[in-house]
This record gives structure tokens, C-alpha cells and sequence, in this order.
């Protein structure tokens, strides 16, 4: 079966790489939005530091991440098996 982009029925590989890297830079992406340091950023992430604006900020930056995922063919397949 074809997708819309002409690839096999699985996720295109090159989509799903580029929102993936959408990732890397998270905790530089928020720092510089902030103006507080990465490391600081890690550590909110991790429960060393508490800080309720640098949480939010996480929170929304996965959430504009997410919104940018590619479909995924056949995600909605499940297999089920009749004795």
C-alpha cells in the first residue's frame, strides 16, 4: 500500500526524523525564552529544581512539538487474534 507521499505503508522515515529532532535544543529553546541558563532548565526537568515558570514553559514547547508530529500510517491498526 502507498502513502500520500508515495512511500511504503510505514511512517515516512524523513518526517518522523525531523520532528524528532525538534527535541534536541528543548532545554536551550526554553533557557533562551527565559533568560535563564540550560543547565538550570535540565535540572527543572529532572525534579533537582523547582520552578513553576520554567515547567510551563517545558510543557508548552512539548505541546508546539507535538502539534508538528507526522501522521503515522496505519497507527490505528491493532492486531487481534481469534482462538
Amino acid at each position: 500500500m502507498m502513502s500520500k507521499n508515495g512511500k511504503n505503508n510505514h511512517v515516512d522515515g524523513d518526517a518522523q526524523l525531523k520532528w524528532h529532532r525538534l527535541h534536541l535544543g528543548l532545554y536551550a529553546r526554553v533557557a533562551k525564552k527565559l533568560r535563564v541558563n540550560p543547565s538550570y532548565v535540565s535540572r527543572v526537568a529532572r525534579g533537582k529544581r523547582q520552578s513553576d515558570d520554567v515547567k510551563k514553559a517545558l510543557l508548552q514547547e512539548l505541546a508546539r512539538i507535538s502539534q508538528m508530529r507526522p501522521e503515522q500510517s496505519g497507527s490505528s491498526r491493532r492486531t487481534s487474534r481469534s482462538a
